[in-house]
């Protein structure tokens, strides 16, 4: 049976073949006109951050505000991490006057010496460098020691002097970035040669429009009203009469308490000290015991050489009777020398205990925390000072020692008194100048009346001498006179 149309096979569509196309390629030419886009476009944005920089610029009040303000604006612009501005000196050493991330730097740590070292070399070549570890060893013609020692401990590190229009050192600005940020940033060496110039005409003119401080002076006296300019002509005239108005001379110094004596209690002999009965610090009195030695050893000596004595006598006797005169004069000789032996131990029993000959307070008692310890003759065991009488010795220094003499009446504002001082008078002046406390001077001793007990050896205060009458002027400004007379 033939097959009916309905069974007829399906016609099969066949869909041409697809072919996958390249993608395009854009030609040289395409590449170098993005490229110029790319860097006008920088070049703009360059020349808009100067305009707004230089325009804020023109609004600081002075020169420090300035080079914090352009500080500012290139790190947020260059996205790093610290930006110093070095000030050059013509009569002083550089001076870092901005840092973005410290409010305030010490002029004599070694990081800002290093700051202005590298502001140095680079006043000396007139070349904007850059430092980087990425980089190849540069030689010391392209990037000075200091920069390069900088970079080695902070990272890259772009340095760009600054000149006036007279060829003189304005200052330098370095920018400091995090290892290869800075080196790799295409065109920064050219940004910071095409800000320079701009930038360093208005930190000039903000300098010389600030001027010197007689010149602030000069500027702010102008600027007042006639009625302010009177009170300041007042106040000048006022202040330059007062120099000559009379007033106590008085130097100060630092002094210390001392006694006026020391007495010194040493061993009696050779022996162990038994017990220490005072210690530092202790009161004592007239006939007090301080310590005693060890007396046992010379009680079994003493008799021992009194039973020895004994025993000589009685052959001394027996030789008599049997009229053996030299027996009995060779015994005789011996108990002479057996007497004076004990003579000798009798008197080291009667020094074992050490007695306080006088009233005072003890220094010092180095053995005071030992017990039967051995010591020797002459040993020192305490220092005893009395009190009725103490003496302050200050340090005068050698500038103001001819100004002081013997009898002039000092203030001592003794520390621990609650504010209350004591009057002395001058009685001695040691001739020769001495150090103390890394301080050259001279000591002066003046006696202290202490009957009443209030002061001990080792106190401290404040020593103020009159020396005289002078004027207010020559009072606030002889040493610095004398300083230049000096110098001249």
């Amino acid at each position: 049976m033939p097959a009916s149309s309905n069974d007829a096979p399906t016609p099969v569509k066949i869909r041409p073949t697809q072919r996958v196309h390249s993608a395009e390629i854009p030609s040289g030419s395409d590449l170098e006109l993005r490229q110029r886009i790319a860097v006008a476009n920088a070049k703009l944005q360059s020349a808009a951050w100067l305009i707004e920089v230089l325009e804020d610029l023109s609004r600081c009040e002075s020169f420090v505000s300035a080079c914090h303000l352009v500080t500012d604006h290139l790190r947020r612009h260059l996205s790093a991490q610290r930006v110093v501005y070095i000030q050059a000196e013509t009569d002083r050493p550089n001076r870092v006057v901005a840092v973005t991330d410290t409010p305030a730097i010490d002029q004599e740590s070694d990081l800002a010496r290093l700051y202005c070292q590298v502001a140095v070399e680079c006043a000396d070549s007139d070349q904007i460098r850059i430092a980087s570890a990425v980089l190849a060893q540069p030689t010391e013609s392209i990037v000075g020691y200091a920069q390069q020692q900088l970079s080695e401990n902070q990272g890259d590190v772009l340095a760009i002097p600054l000149f006036d229009s007279q060829s003189e050192p304005l200052g330098c600005i370095l920018i400091v970035g995090r290892v290869g940020t800075l080196v790799s940033h295409d065109g920064l060496t050219e940004f910071a040669s095409a800000i320079r110039g701009p930038i360093t005409s208005v930190l000039s003119q903000n300098q010389r429009a600030e001027g010197g401080r007689w010149e602030q002076l000069r500027q702010r006296i102008s600027g007042l009203t006639p009625s302010r300019k009177l009170a300041v002509l007042i106040v000048s005239v006022t202040a330059v009469a007062a120099m000559f108005v009379p007033v106590t001379h008085n130097v100060t110094s630092d002094f210390e308490v001392q006694p006026t004596t020391r007495n010194f209690h040493v061993a009696p002999f050779d022996g162990l000290l038994r017990e220490m009965n005072v210690v530092a610090g202790d009161e004592v009195v007239p006939a007090q015991c301080l310590a005693r030695m060890e007396d046992r050893e010379l009680l079994l000596q003493i008799d021992e050489l009194n039973a020895k004595r004994l025993e000589l006598a009685k052959s001394q006797d027996q030789e008599w009777i049997a009229h053996r005169a030299a027996e009995a004069v060779a015994a005789g000789l011996q108990i002479e020398q057996i007497d004076a032996k004990l003579s000798l131990f009798n008197q080291r029993l009667a020094r074992t205990e050490l007695n306080v000959s006088k009233a005072g307070i003890v220094l010092q008692a180095p053995l005071e925390d030992r017990q039967n310890v051995p010591v020797h003759q002459g040993d020192v065991i305490f220092e005893i000072a009395p009190l009725e009488q103490l003496r302050a010795a200050a340090l005068i220094p050698g500038h103001d020692i001819h100004h002081i003499q013997t009898g002039m009446q000092v203030d001592l504002d003794i520390d621990g008194l609650g504010g209350s001082s004591i009057m002395g008078t001058i009685d001695r002046i040691m001739p020769q100048a001495t150090a103390v406390n890394q301080q050259h001077g001279f000591i002066v001793h003046c006696t202290i009346d202490n009957r009443d007990g209030r002061l001990r050896p080792g106190m401290n205060g404040v020593a103020k001498v009159d020396a005289g009458t002078k004027s207010l002027g020559w009072v606030l400004f002889h040493r610095p006179f004398d300083r230049i007379a000096r110098w001249w």
